[in-house]
């Protein structure tokens, strides 16, 4: 079941040496600020880029050093047992794969991966609160997208963050109003396909698509509402005429992607899926299809976060 993620930053770190004792404390209120998200949000759990362990506290300190002592084995317990439940396995390398592609820089020109996988599964942050720009419920940052094209796109953007527990409050009503956890598991959403959305066809190879996918919240909510209305623009097409989307198309690929896109369908003819619909805004979330106009269907073989390389038939 798709659940709620936040990100834990450790760009939020102190940029200088601390003692122990702070670092202890440093450790402690991210414990705190966790447990009281996760009143709000009981499912919640969190992912570091660099991993729980490893992410730093400071430049001597690290969540895995500041809690290695037997007396913190339960802050240690519990925050390793959240990264460990967080439902972004197998998703999580595709995602980070992604962020190559995107920045976001802080007010102090800090670039950070965690608020990259924020801004993609649109969710949010938790951090230390050792940086100035982290010891505030939101954060003002510079977006820069890398496009396909080679243009870059810019915006300016507000995150969600906390790394106190006063600044949950801020951040209440949106985590009890996320319905993430309400999206069907893959599996249902697989075995559903036909009545769910009538008029496409999946390679049996989307399969793995949607498992990975299910993992990331938002962008699973907006693929599955992007295929819904593509089922309905299908349904609507008359025939003799060209179908009209209702969804932001690209009905073709430049030559170099184009070749990620030649796949062998049912019929073990291989034909360019290079068509395709975009479902999460500002990043790269695509659906790569073709239509069958004689049969007067839409073919899928690809749902992800963004395609990188060659569709794999399977």
């Amino acid at each position: 079941m798709p659940g709620t993620v936040l990100f834990l930053d450790d760009k939020s770190a102190h940029e200088v040496e601390i003692d122990q004792a702070a670092a202890v404390a440093a450790a402690k209120q991210l414990v705190e600020t966790i447990q009281a998200a996760r009143k709000c949000r009981p499912g919640l759990s969190i992912n570091s880029p660099t991993g729980v362990s490893k992410c730093l506290i400071s430049s001597n300190w690290s969540l895995g050093t500041a809690l290695a002592n037997k007396q913190y084995q339960i802050e240690w317990d519990f925050l390793r047992d959240l990264a460990q439940r967080s439902p972004l396995t197998s998703g999580f390398e595709a995602m980070l794969a992604d962020v190559a592609s995107h920045q976001v820089l802080t007010p102090t020109g800090k670039d950070s991966a965690a608020l990259v996988c924020a801004w993609l599964m649109q969710t949010g942050t938790l951090s230390l609160s050792g940086h100035p720009d982290w010891q505030g419920p939101w954060i003002d940052c510079q977006c820069t997208t890398l496009n396909d094209d080679s243009t870059t796109s810019r915006s300016n953007q507000q995150f969600r963050n906390a790394s106190h527990p006063d600044h949950v409050a801020e951040h209440a009503d949106w985590l009890k109003a996320l319905d993430y956890d309400a999206l069907p598991k893959a599996a249902t959403l697989w075995a559903e396909r036909d009545d769910r959305f009538p008029g496409i066809r999946f390679l049996p190879r989307v399969r793995k698509d949607l498992n990975n996918l299910a993992c990331s919240g938002a962008p699973y909510k907006q693929a599955i509402d992007t295929l819904s209305s593509l089922s309905s623009d299908v349904q609507k097409w008359e025939k003799g005429k060209e179908l009209l989307y209702s969804s932001k198309i690209s009905d073709c690929e430049h030559f170099n992607r184009r070749q990620y896109c030649l796949v062998t369908d049912e019929d073990d003819k291989k034909y360019y899926f290079d068509a395709h619909a975009y479902f999460t805004g500002g990043v790269a979330g695509r659906i790569y299809f073709r239509l069958d106009a004689d049969k007067r269907e839409l073919v899928v073989a690809f749902v992800g976060l963004k395609l990188n390389g060659p569709i794999v038939s399977g």
